[in-house]
């Protein structure tokens, strides 16, 4: 028999202030083949920038020189990708008419705040007919700046959040903020 999923979404209230803390969901086949694959990097990266530094001094210089830019960043990427699953989170923090979205442990992120009074149109995001978050999972990084289950409007700007979670988990987290009334029916009216 399955077992029951309760969500991965912890709730800590103080004193008019609701966090709410979403745990990156760990894929462990991703996480093992960066390590494996960075310890190859590890190795490239030495190697490389030895030849360079006993190499000749020619025109294959200015090639290995460019490689090892490309090279470097590439694997720095990995990094990012790999303390993000290992020890991400996602915290949205809503307290006196704002919601801030944070995401720890997302190397170079940093916390954006919208006032709530401006944000309009909150909604589930239903990945069979969002053609751009097919699965509405992170599927790069770089994208986890504007990526989650959860949307709403902002002026001119569509912000995201709730990255990897399920549906029913999105619909349970927009339903007790409105019981909270942090969220009012005018949060997810459609008007401008």
């Amino acid at each position: 028999m399955q077992s029951i999923d309760n969500g991965r979404t912890i709730f800590q209230e103080s004193f008019g202030k609701v966090e709410i803390i979403i745990p990156y969901k760990k894929n462990w086949f991703t996480i093992l083949f960066l390590i494996v694959w960075l310890g190859i990097w590890v190795s490239a990266e030495l190697a490389a920038v030895a030849w360079v530094i006993n190499g000749e001094r020619d025109l294959t210089l200015v090639f290995s020189l460019c490689w090892l830019a490309g090279w470097t960043i590439g694997g720095l990427s990995a990094i990012r990708t790999l303390v993000w699953m290992g020890i991400g989170k996602e915290i949205i923090t809503l307290e006196q008419g704002v919601i801030t979205i944070r995401r720890k442990g997302l190397l170079l992120a940093k916390a954006k705040a919208y006032y709530l009074n401006e944000a309009k149109h909150f909604q589930v995001l239903h990945p069979d007919t969002e053609p751009d978050n097919k699965l509405g999972r992170l599927q790069n990084p770089f994208e986890a700046y504007n990526a989650g289950m959860i949307r709403f409007d902002y002026g001119m700007e569509t912000v995201k959040f709730a990255e990897n979670i399920h549906e029913a988990e999105a619909e349970y987290i927009l339903a007790k903020l409105k019981d909270k009334k942090l969220l009012t029916d005018k949060n997810f009216t459609y008007e401008y």
